[in-house]
């Protein structure tokens, strides 16, 4: 297609077992490499925002000198009083431009593998990772929620999922909106 068309990898696993045959130790293995991977990625990008954040800050001390300026300005008597002012004004219109376009460079950090998701909490991630996401656990809740089960309908299993994890330290994530 000449570069004009994309198709991500997909890589579908499961895991089948009766209980205590090891699962948790085989998810492991298999997302334990996903899970360093964004763990490094999350550090970048909790670097990158972090020095976007100082300078918005640097930038909101400006802007917040310059409205003083802009003020005291305005009280002046002078014959030049209009024009310093309407300079000031675009210098403040300017620093909030700049700190807009800052915000704009943040970064979202990427989901941990998901454990127990909705599908509406799904679509946020996806978004959010451009569609690379990863579900990873050692226990059946995923196929809850692709069967249309829903743990809070009158009538439904409770949802043990925590508790299951919790018995070898397996990490948890719960995403529901």
């Amino acid at each position: 297609f000449n570069g004009t068309h994309y198709e991500p990898a997909q890589l579908f696993t499961l895991f089948i077992g009766r209980s205590g045959s090891m699962k948790s130790t085989a998810v492991k293995q298999f997302v334990g490499p996903a899970r360093t991977w964004l763990y490094e990625k999350n550090a970048d990008v909790r670097e990158h925002n972090s020095s976007i954040q100082k300078e918005i800050e640097r930038l909101e001390q400006k802007l917040t000198k310059e409205k003083k300026n802009m003020t005291r300005t305005a009280k002046d008597e002078s014959p030049w009083k209009n024009d310093a002012v309407k300079a000031q004004a675009q210098t403040i219109e300017e620093i909030k431009a700049q700190i807009e376009a800052k915000k704009g460079t943040l970064k979202t950090e990427y989901p941990d593998p998901m454990d127990d998701v909705t599908p509406e909490s799904l679509v946020h991630a996806a978004r959010v990772t451009n569609g690379n996401i990863t579900i990873a656990s050692s226990e059946g809740s995923i196929i809850n929620v692709l069967t249309g089960r829903s743990y809070n309908q009158r009538g439904g299993a409770p949802n043990l999922d925590i508790f299951l994890h919790g018995h070898d330290g397996e990490p948890f994530h719960n995403y529901h909106d």
